[in-house]
């Protein structure tokens, strides 16, 4: 497959992993949206459970005040606010989500709160009936003392009786045995007065609502609304840690596995910037030498000229054609491979004379191109050529041969050789040609269209 396809699939590959990659997060957003929403439900839930427990206690605390003068509006207030919280309950979306032991809990609480609802409205009539008969027993005694029957006796039973009625609205139990004594001896005096009469249907009657509202207490306790509330809380708490643990489970493994697409798009990533360098690396480079190619040097030149730096009196950079001499000869008598080897060797001792901080690349077979930025080393060209020249022309062990070689060299100045990449490597050659036609193992300057040998 031809590289440009390869690299081709795997831009494809990383598109279709990052594509994949972001539905996944889409999806986790959505999924963690979703588990918010939840939360929030389940806190509003949970919120109007304790809500419907309170306004339990808040009917159970009106009911123990048995013998209070009960207010229409507080009993409305407290059912109207029960309602509203058994109302929330059912619009919220997580009751589908549970299972049908809560859901049945629920109903049962809507049960017992209807059934509680007709005990507080009997235990209201019975209120008022208690209350009333306390009123009319006050009024009673007043008239019958005012008739002043001069009957201690008598007296004394109306002030005991009174005295017991009084300690049932201080929340004191009736003694029912010593209360209906009390109304057997006050049978004995009806016949006297109307009033005493009437005193006695009235303790009557308010004996028979107090033993009533014992039985709606007993009732009420007996439905026990206050505990399936508790149930009910208790139960959405295990749903709700199970349905989370679920949740949480199905969340690790879909964080897992999108961290694991996202390790796989970045070692594709890597890998495809990886080939991309490579590319490059051979796009621009020499492959035998590692030096930069012919493509790199016209690159890194029309940069340097691009910068716009430029100078009358002195050279910007230079560039030095560095051509080896009789290398076919060695090429031919000794092998391709002898000859690589000692273009790797000539490249490396030219490298190590011109230094990192100037360019060095290979453009063509025994061809050398070097740019010289530094002002130190343009400034003492004369001692630098020299010096590759002496670098190159050292003795080179390759294999088993000892080796030698030489260089001709051709050097142009920048603006004054030329001002573009083109013509200066054109004046450049033109000097290293002058180098090898006057005897090799030299070098030539290029200048004002003439060659001057320094």
């Amino acid at each position: 497959m031809p590289k440009h396809s390869k690299k081709r699939s795997r831009v494809d590959a990383v598109i279709v992993l990052l594509l994949f990659f972001v539905v996944l997060l889409l999806l986790l957003f959505v999924y963690y949206q979703n588990l918010e929403t939840k939360i929030k439900s389940y806190y509003d839930y949970k919120n109007a459970v304790l809500k419907l427990h309170s306004h339990n206690q808040d009917y159970d605390n009106t009911l123990l005040r048995s013998f209070a003068y009960l207010k229409q509006e507080k009993v409305k207030q407290l059912s109207t606010k029960f309602e509203e919280e058994l109302d929330l309950l059912y619009s919220n979306e997580l009751t589908d989500d549970f299972t049908e032991v809560v859901r049945n809990k629920l109903r049962l609480i809507e049960r017992k709160y209807h059934e509680k609802t007709k005990l507080i409205e009997q235990f209201i009539l019975l209120n008022r009936n208690v209350t009333h008969s306390v009123y009319a027993l006050h009024e009673l005694q007043k008239r019958i003392e005012n008739n002043a029957y001069e009957n201690i006796q008598l007296e004394n039973l109306l002030r005991e009786i009174l005295f017991k009625v009084g300690k049932v609205f201080l929340d004191s139990k009736l003694d029912i045995h010593s209360f209906k004594a009390d109304l057997r001896s006050l049978k004995l005096h009806i016949d006297l007065d109307s009033d005493i009469y009437y005193f006695h249907l009235q303790t009557e009657s308010f004996l028979g609502s107090v033993q009533q509202l014992h039985q709606v207490l007993r009732k009420n306790e007996t439905l026990n609304l206050d505990q399936t509330i508790e149930e009910l809380n208790t139960l959405i708490d295990k749903e709700y840690l199970k349905t989370k643990k679920q949740e949480s489970s199905l969340g690790t493994f879909f964080f897992l596995f999108t961290f694991i697409i996202l390790v796989v798009l970045i070692v594709t990533y890597f890998n495809v910037l990886r080939h991309r360098r490579d590319v490059y690396y051979l796009a621009y480079h020499d492959i035998l030498t590692k030096l930069p190619n012919r493509t790199e040097f016209e690159r890194y030149a029309s940069a340097l000229i691009a910068s716009g730096k430029t100078s009358v009196d002195k050279p910007v950079f230079l560039v030095l054609f560095i051509d080896l001499d009789r290398f076919k000869a060695i090429n031919d008598n000794y092998g391709h491979d002898i000859g690589d080897s000692l273009l790797i060797t000539v490249s490396k001792r030219i490298s190590k004379v011109i230094g990192e901080e100037n360019f060095l690349a290979r453009i063509g077979g025994d061809e050398f191109v070097a740019i010289i930025e530094e002002e130190e080393k343009i400034e003492n060209i004369e001692i630098l050529v020299p010096e590759i020249m002496r670098a190159v022309r050292k003795p080179m062990q390759i294999n088993t041969y000892i080796l030698q070689s030489t260089v001709s060299i051709g050097i142009a100045r920048y603006p004054h050789d030329g001002l573009d990449k083109n013509t200066l490597l054109k004046h450049a050659d033109m000097a290293m040609y002058c180098a090898k036609q006057k005897g090799r193992d030299r070098y030539y300057f290029y200048k004002d269209k003439h060659i001057y040998e320094k």
